[in-house]
């Protein structure tokens, strides 16, 4: 029983994002005693380092003059 502390180790292609106390610093303090024997749930979550590629379609350029353009897509699926 006592105070304990959970360190996260990362993946290098993930950074975090925040954690479930709310203090994005890469741990978790824990307590436990008699009444609460387990300690459930600890989550840090993370995010990927750079954007996910995606395939893109319907891509159109189109001039509005005085060298100005208007580029569209659509995004088709993420790559992963």
């Amino acid at each position: 029983m006592g105070l304990y502390k959970i360190v996260k180790s990362g993946n290098e292609n993930y950074e975090s994002d925040n954690d479930i106390d709310g203090i994005d610093d890469g741990t978790i303090s824990v307590t436990l005693d008699l009444t609460k024997t387990a300690s459930t749930g600890n989550d840090f979550n993370e995010k990927p380092q750079e954007p996910l590629p995606v395939r893109l379609k319907n891509i159109h350029l189109t001039s509005k003059g005085n060298q100005q353009y208007n580029l569209s897509w659509e995004a088709a699926s993420e790559i992963n």
